[in-house]
């Protein structure tokens, strides 16, 4: 079953971005960014992972800065999910991360999940405003 659940949230557990590479989170940005997010889900949680997961994602596609929000999942790998989300701009994700319905699912993550999650978050230089 090929599961396209409309998310951004990345959201997981990573309530607190990590980089990946020590850094501190880019300043305040007007362009448009998008978050891509990889996880590994224990496999007799998929179920309810996807359940918490419609939740998370209704919620956080009615946040204001919110231009999509889209959770796959591998058709290979039943395990493994990508949230992939595009916002406004950096104070828009900075909304997100700090709104109830993020920590929440936050907090449920540490039951989901197989592994650590990896989120990238990235500039979209052609949405920048000159």
């Amino acid at each position: 079953m090929n599961i396209e659940i409309l998310t951004g949230a990345l959201v997981f557990a990573l309530a607190a971005v990590s980089y990946g590479d020590g850094k501190e989170a880019p300043a305040a940005d007007p362009g448009k960014k998008v978050i891509g997010a990889k996880l590994t889900i224990k496999a007799e949680k998929v179920d309810e992972f996807v359940i918490a997961a419609k939740t998370i994602i209704a919620a956080s596609r009615a946040e204001p800065g919110c231009i999509s929000y889209t959770l796959y999942q591998d058709p290979y790998q039943r395990t493994v999910f990508f949230f992939f989300e595009e916002w406004k701009d950096q104070a828009a994700i900075d909304a997100h991360f700090a709104a109830p319905h993020f920590k929440a699912f936050g907090g449920k993550m540490k039951e989901f999940a197989a592994g650590p999650g990896a989120i990238t978050i990235y500039d979209c230089p052609s949405e920048k405003k000159p």
